[in-house]
């Protein structure tokens, strides 16, 4: 029974830290895009912040209005779900994707491509209100799809001296190589959606 009482504190505790995490002071604060959500039914975007059982919908990343890319360092993106239930689930890039193509802002032809399409999927059940998450970071996490694919937590904190840092390792058997180095330049973006009948 401790064990049990020790790993739902700990699960409890990561999600609680996801929900109040806060960038750093001193960094480049500034990340100009945000998630777009779309009904692929009627191919229009979703801005109550609600979705259906039975829906499908896409998730993007758009850039914000005026933003034209210049002299901008690119960022390692990475999308992920906390559920109703507290799972976390890994939603941008594919598990075995590496950090390849989840840098941003992207190009084409000098351009910048200002609406890039990340995932997709159906709403299921139960309803309630799904959390999502993009962290955009300076330095890939070599272990994202371990990071951010959860159901449970194991093993104590290992931090790195980052609040970032130190909810990345949160009841994880490994820590997360490559945020002991630059820190201070990561931006967070939340969105909650609630889902109904």
């Amino acid at each position: 029974m401790a064990d049990n009482l020790y790993e739902v504190a700990m699960k409890l505790s990561k999600i609680r830290g996801w929900q109040q995490l806060a960038g750093p002071k001193d960094g480049d604060k500034t990340f100009p895009f945000h998630l777009e959500v779309v009904n692929k039914a009627d191919s229009k975007v979703i801005t109550n912040r609600e979705y259906k059982v039975g829906d499908k919908v896409a998730f993007n990343l758009v850039a914000d209005k005026g933003y034209t890319g210049a002299n901008k360092v690119k960022r390692y993106v990475y999308v992920f779900l906390i559920d109703k239930d507290g799972n976390m689930v890994l939603c941008y890039p594919d598990a075995d994707a590496g950090n390849v193509a989840n840098q941003f802002p992207k190009f084409e032809n000098f351009n910048l491509v200002s609406n890039v399409f990340l995932f997709e999927g159906d709403v299921q059940e139960p309803v309630g209100t799904d959390n999502y998450y993009v962290l955009a970071s300076d330095e890939p996490i070599s272990n994202y799809a371990m990071v951010f694919n959860q159901e449970g937590v194991r093993a104590a904190t290992r931090g790195v001296g980052s609040p970032l840092g130190n909810l990345l390792n949160l009841g994880n058997n490994e820590g997360t190589r490559g945020f002991n180095k630059s820190v201070t330049n990561w931006n967070i973006i939340r969105m909650s959606i609630k889902s109904k009948h």
